[in-house]
């Protein structure tokens, strides 16, 4: 990985994970197979959103998905047969001027070399006894040939050990879904809207050098970050497989049982505010508004309107739906009986 390119990293890591989370409650959440499910799923029903006569289809995502799983969306098919406009999912991207594109490649070899433990350190010379055991024991099963990890501080370690099971594990964190979603509109003409907004990235060089520093000198306490990762492992990969089959099967009432397990961790949240950056929330809320703001031009503008959605966000009090619905928009929740599909329409 180039220099530059790695301390995008160091200040995006948490993109690539799903670690610690909120165990699933024992009296809510049934048992169900710990294997994730393959072969050809139809994926959850669509919401709807109403504005008199004009209607906005939203799909729900999860991330990760079950990597040998073929996806036959057959409703957003029929949907899409229909659709003025697709709109993409909620996203934010990094603005870069040139100014920040210099400051971090100029930052970009120190940020290299403090991923590493400082002093020829290994993990086993910062991590409680108690708590390496658990890390050889899951890095045997996860990372069987990888001795470099031993080297890296705590945090990116356990990431890399994160990653490594979930793939493990028969999940991906493709976006299978959309892949397919936007390709079949291209296929047959319709629209893409692009929801990205674009944030300053808001790079405050001193501050972002002296995490580095602390990084380096191990003043930053990722050791609790890495325990809680360990420790909860074993039930955030079981509530992940849970969702995926929830979700790849159709099971709307038992994925919105597990959904919790895509919140992300608060240290790193954390670890990002240290660094010199904006908090991910910022990015969130930035993005989420300009979904939201497509997703009402679309409403007034187009008959029919497809768009993608993480699961996390439309839900809840705070999630996208009921905040259209205290907008005035009628909301229908899915309704995936293969009556409601038209058998003149050519699906997915």
């Amino acid at each position: 990985m180039p220099d530059s390119a790695r301390l995008l990293a160091l200040a995006s890591f948490l993109s690539l994970s799903a670690a610690a989370s909120e165990p699933p409650q024992a009296e809510t959440s049934p048992t169900l197979e710990t294997v994730v499910v393959t072969g050809v799923m139809p994926g959850p029903g669509l919401w709807r959103v109403e504005s008199g006569e004009r209607q906005l289809w939203i799909l729900g995502t999860v991330s990760p998905l079950p990597r040998s799983m073929k996806w036959e969306a057959l409703k957003v098919g029929e949907v899409l047969g229909q659709a003025d406009a697709v709109l993409s999912p909620a996203s934010a991207e990094a603005d870069l001027s040139a100014g920040d594109v210099m400051k971090m490649m100029t930052l970009a070899r120190s940020a290299n070399a403090a991923m590493k433990l400082p002093d020829r350190e290994t993990l086993a010379d910062v991590i409680p006894t108690e708590t390496y055991a658990l890390w050889s024991g899951l890095r045997e099963q996860y990372l069987p040939d990888d001795k470099k990890v031993e080297r890296q501080r705590p945090v990116f370690a356990s990431q890399e050990l994160f990653n490594a099971a979930i793939v493990a594990e028969g999940m991906t964190r493709a976006n299978i879904v959309w892949s397919v979603v936007s390709e079949r509109a291209k296929e047959l003409g319709v629209p893409i809207v692009n929801t990205s907004v674009r944030m300053p990235l808001a790079l405050d060089r001193g501050r972002y050098k002296a995490g580095i520093q602390a990084l380096a000198k191990s003043e930053l306490d990722d050791v609790t970050c890495f325990t809680e990762t360990l420790e909860t492992l074993p039930t955030d990969l079981e509530t992940m497989k849970q969702g995926a089959n929830a979700w790849a099967t159709g099971d709307l009432e038992q994925l919105v049982l597990v959904r919790h397990a895509e919140l992300k961790p608060a240290c790193k949240a954390a670890y990002d505010e240290a660094m010199g950056f904006q908090k991910k929330s910022e990015w969130d809320r930035a993005a989420r508004a300009a979904w939201l703001s497509a997703a009402e031009a679309a409403l007034e503008a187009n008959t029919t309107t497809l768009a993608v959605m993480p699961m996390a966000d439309l839900g809840g009090s705070t999630g996208v739906l009921a905040v259209l619905r205290e907008r005035g928009y009628t909301v229908i929740e899915p309704n995936i009986e293969e009556g409601d599909l038209d058998e003149n329409v050519d699906y997915l």
